[in-house]
């Protein structure tokens, strides 16, 4: 019996290939996007209809395979991402690709409630891993003995708080897989099922592209994060030219490290002097990691005295400034002269639009903003 003929699946590489090709080609919802597109593309000298056009062209075979009948005259004139494509025909052609959107999210949805519904049967550490999220995750090391698989996955291009999960699959009863598991490969959707005596995980990866389909009896989870230490000198872009022994010396003493790489995973000791031999050859700094997750940006998230939070949006300290705002948010009513104050003040510009519109809507929505400020941010309110 395959995996397959004994679980039904929500995740499978059909159902992906499927929702890539009907996404292919995103268009202009309205005669005003489309207006507001092409005065951008004069601005950077870019001419709209032919990148459009060209756009067409790249995916025009594959979109073919899985558009409706009624859109292919518009495909095969070139008029479906032009403006001269029929209002009605637009609207339609955008009401598919979102119901196409929704097929496919009601498909994760399900997915995850396996998921949900699976890890009541797991450990705490391991229902903690697959009901967060392992998506952009990457192969760093497979380890095989026996019945055993362990995986780790480095999620520093992920969505979750962890930066490293080392997964350890005992009592393999099948695997199947399009390529065979390997390093490099990146992690995209999972859906894990509970059977009757054991557990199937089903994974799409990329890079190569492989469904891969695990069935096992019992799964450990270790989970691993950046020292705080290590968040800040990165965002601060201060890594490069740091020393591992000056790194070293800045991190808490008191806390637990593991030396994590592809080819090593060993403890630091931080009072007795011990070091692992580090064995890759790039900077070992990024293979250090520690078994609790510390915010190294908690303090933005206190609240500000209100007679602080003007100077503090004035400066040039940018934590600071997302303090003083984080202070606003969460306190508009109370704080609603010192909002309507600061924004008349504002100068809206290219760069900080997106992140005021958020800020604008919010006050505006608590009904704390007054006709000033809504005359003046009137184009960035819902």
């Amino acid at each position: 019996m395959t995996i397959d003929s004994a679980y039904t699946w929500n995740i499978d590489k059909t159902a992906k290939e499927l929702f890539r090709r009907q996404t292919l080609l995103p268009i202009p919802e309205s005669d005003d996007e489309w207006h507001m597109l092409s005065r951008e593309g004069e601005e950077e000298g870019i001419t709209r209809r032919e990148m459009h056009a060209s756009e067409l062209n790249e995916v025009n075979e594959e979109l073919k395979t899985v558009l409706p009948e009624r859109f292919i005259p518009y495909l095969e004139n070139g008029q479906l991402n032009q403006p001269e494509l029929p209002d009605d025909v637009r609207k339609d052609y955008l009401r598919w690709i979102r119901e196409s959107e929704i097929t496919f999210e009601q498909k994760l949805d399900a997915a995850y409630e396996n998921k949900k519904n699976a890890a009541a049967f797991l450990t705490a550490e391991a229902a903690d891993v697959f009901t967060d999220t392992l998506h952009d995750g990457v192969i760093q090391r497979i380890e095989r003995a026996d019945d055993t698989l362990r995986v780790s996955i480095d999620l520093d291009s992920g969505f979750s708080q962890k930066s490293l999960i080392i997964l350890t699959f005992k009592g393999i009863v099948s695997e199947e897989a399009d390529e065979p598991l390997q390093t490099g490969q990146w992690y995209i959707y999972d859906e894990l099922q509970k059977g009757e005596d054991e557990f199937a995980l089903r994974v799409l990866f990329e890079s190569p592209e492989s469904q891969w389909t695990l069935r096992f009896t019992e799964v450990e989870a270790e989970c691993f994060f950046r020292p705080k230490e290590y968040v800040k000198l990165r965002d601060e872009e201060k890594l490069d030219g740091l020393s591992i022994h000056e790194y070293l010396g800045l991190l808490n003493e008191n806390q637990h490290y593991r030396y994590i790489s592809p080819l090593a995973n060993e403890s630091i000791s931080l009072t007795d002097g011990l070091e692992p031999e580090f064995t890759e050859q790039d900077n070992p700094i990024r293979y250090i990691y520690t078994d609790i997750f510390e915010d190294p940006y908690a303090h933005v998230h206190e609240p500000m005295p209100s007679e602080q939070i003007e100077p503090a949006l004035l400066s040039d300290d940018i934590e600071l400034q997302v303090q003083a705002w984080n202070t606003l948010y969460q306190n508009p009513q109370s704080l609603a002269a010192v909002i309507n104050r600061l924004l008349q003040k504002l100068e809206l510009t290219d760069e900080n639009e997106m992140v005021i519109s958020i800020y604008v809507q919010h006050f505006y929505d608590h009904d704390v903003l007054d006709q000033e400020n809504i005359r003046k941010f009137q184009s960035l309110i819902d």
